[in-house]
């Protein structure tokens, strides 16, 4: 066990490495750069996002090989998670939750369906200090003024915050990190902080934070911002984290966090369409030091207000799953009923495109009002009663 300080470094950061060539700009050429400036070594421990392809991967793992020597790639869903860690020290375990719910199907340009949006925990052993390392991507909000996925965001929020606060007792450090997709001031911040019991590293750092600084997404700063976005929000929006929380025995202070890239040397664009945050953690020895409380009546005041929040995604799944039912009684009816139809020589292609087009639609009917309906509520039921569960037991105490 160590004696002295020890400090971390750690970085974050949303590559965009979406591999559709028309909705991602440079992406080859980003790789690569964010490869040339992690093996430059700053950082102790590296959290990426959106890494959508095992070539990508390849690519980064070769380049830092010689720096970061432990990595792993989190696999979920029909691409992968998109999420991996390097590492200097050797990584212990690995495990890969998946959230329950993570958008549709049918909304193929969102994709969150087909990357099955996962956290990812990495126990990393640091100069014998243990570590959970926890790094996420969460469902995006595609509509902030109507925001289809609210529910599941919250669900999403409330399953990172206990998979934190059940399994982050095993180490002397928990970091958090990675893109959230929530604003600071929303209320799924709010749970994820509260229930996980974790401090915000931009807020935590010694020298307190000029405001309106420390935006990760949509910044003046960034080449790939659209100039529409920031007529709507200027400064952009915080919604890439990194957070932590030392366990009894421990102190763990933030010395430092930062947006550490600007633009690609030599180039007009940035490393991606996010910043990469990065922070430096300074962690001691202390034998008196206890685990920080949990606040329980924030949490509980989060927990009333997400509760609503999740019996309107429960009745949307309901009346989402009527209205496909409905589609598919109307398109059996209408299936039948052209099939009485006499169609005159050589137009009955007109009328089997028809009959596809009305299987086509019975087909996602049935898989909406059977699948994905049915999940969604199922998942925000389950959030709901959980933080239920809970409310009702501290009244009890």
């Amino acid at each position: 066990m160590f004696e002295m300080a020890i400090t971390l470094k750690v970085l974050t950061l949303n590559c965009w490495g979406v591999f559709t060539p028309l909705a991602c700009d440079y992406r080859n050429k980003r790789i690569m750069a964010i490869g040339d400036e992690l093996a430059k070594g700053e950082y102790d421990i590296v959290m990426l996002q959106e890494i959508w392809t095992q070539a990508d991967y390849v690519i980064l793992s070769n380049k830092v090989a010689s720096v970061f020597p432990h990595h792993h790639y989190f696999h979920s869903g029909m691409f992968g998670s998109g999420l991996c860690v390097f590492s200097k020290s050797p990584i212990i375990e690995i495990f890969t939750m998946r959230y329950s719910i993570n958008g549709y199907a049918h909304k193929i340009h969102h994709g969150d369906w087909f990357g099955n949006k996962a956290v990812g925990l990495a126990k990393i052993e640091y100069k014998g200090l243990k570590i959970n390392l926890y790094i996420t991507h969460a469902l995006a909000e595609y509509n902030i003024e109507n925001d289809e996925y609210i529910a599941q965001r919250m669900v999403q929020a409330y399953e990172l915050s206990q998979f934190v606060k059940h399994t982050g007792e095993t180490s002397d450090i928990n970091i958090v990190g990675g893109d959230f997709n929530m604003r600071a001031e929303e209320l799924g911040y709010r749970v994820i902080t509260t229930n996980g019991n974790l401090e915000d590293a931009w807020l935590k750092q010694k020298e307190a934070p000029v405001t309106n600084t420390g935006m990760t997404s949509e910044t003046p700063r960034n080449s790939f911002t659209n100039p529409k976005k920031l007529k709507i929000q200027p400064h952009g929006e915080r919604i890439d984290f990194l957070m932590f929380r030392s366990n009894g025995g421990f102190t763990m202070e933030c010395e430092k966090c930062y947006l550490p890239l600007d633009k690609v040397p030599d180039q007009t664009y940035s490393y991606s369409d996010h910043e990469a945050v990065a922070a430096i953690f300074t962690i001691r020895k202390n034998i008196t030091a206890m685990t920080k409380q949990l606040d329980i009546p924030s949490r509980n005041k989060n927990f009333e207000e997400a509760v609503p929040v999740l019996q309107k995604g429960i009745k949307k799944a309901q009346f989402d799953r009527n209205v496909y039912i409905a589609a598919l009684i109307l398109g059996l009816v209408a299936f039948f009923f052209l099939d009485c139809i006499p169609m005159p020589y050589g137009l009955g292609w007109v009328l089997s495109c028809v009959e596809y087009t009305l299987v086509l639609g019975v087909v996602f009917s049935i898989w909406m009002s059977v699948v994905m309906c049915p999940v969604e509520e199922n998942a925000c039921i389950a959030a709901q009663k959980d933080m239920l569960i809970i409310l009702n037991s501290d009244k009890i105490k």
